[in-house]
């Protein structure tokens, strides 16, 4: 029948999201961004977001946080990108915004196939 509906979800792993963001980095912000070993990556359940960038003062630390599952691994990319855009603002002008720095990003990442957006459907 075709009422049938493939759902193909992506669960990302603390490897692949290590993975994901080097290649990013390389590709699309041409290493500018710091190493992944540089970075605290984490995986976990948020009320309000598909993932986070933040900086942990106490530590001195930069990290990420993503969902544990996506509906597609485009959009878990894209998630990704978005927060590695959060990283660049904050390392080249110390501050995450959703303003004019951030949009900046918009067409080198649609040049690589990515929807830099400040919200995402999640469905």
């Amino acid at each position: 029948s075709s009422d049938l509906k493939v759902v193909l979800m992506y669960y990302p792993t603390i490897r692949s999201l290590k993975r994901e963001y080097g290649l990013l980095n390389k590709r699309v912000f041409n290493g500018c961004l710091p190493d992944s070993s540089e970075i605290e990556f984490e995986i976990g359940n948020m009320s309000d977001a598909l993932g986070i960038c933040k900086y942990i003062i106490t530590r001195d630390t930069l990290a990420i946080k993503v969902l544990p599952e996506f509906k597609d691994r485009e959009l878990f990319v894209a998630i990704l990108a978005h927060e590695m855009v959060h990283l660049y603002e904050h390392v080249t002008y110390n501050q995450m915004t959703h303003g004019p720095k951030f949009y900046e990003w918009r067409d080198v990442l649609a040049e690589h196939g990515i929807d830099l957006s400040r919200t995402y459907n999640a469905d």
